[in-house]
């Protein structure tokens, strides 16, 4: 069985899971000692194997 993926498909660039820091929601990055420089995040905390990355948001 193949498992490819349809050329008009969006394909996702984010690969992250929902993660706390603390009360605050961010993305845990599996195997990452840093937060990707791309996405916008300003602060982390680290966890098992993994960072939690804080998103910015605006309110």
């Amino acid at each position: 069985a193949s498992l490819a993926v349809p050329r008009n498909e969006v394909r996702m660039t984010k690969r992250a899971t929902p993660c706390k820091c603390g009360k605050t929601l961010g993305d845990y990055w599996f195997n990452r000692s840093s937060c990707p420089k791309t996405h916008g995040y300003t602060g982390n905390c680290y966890h098992f194997w993994g960072i939690c990355c804080i998103p910015f948001v605006n309110y």
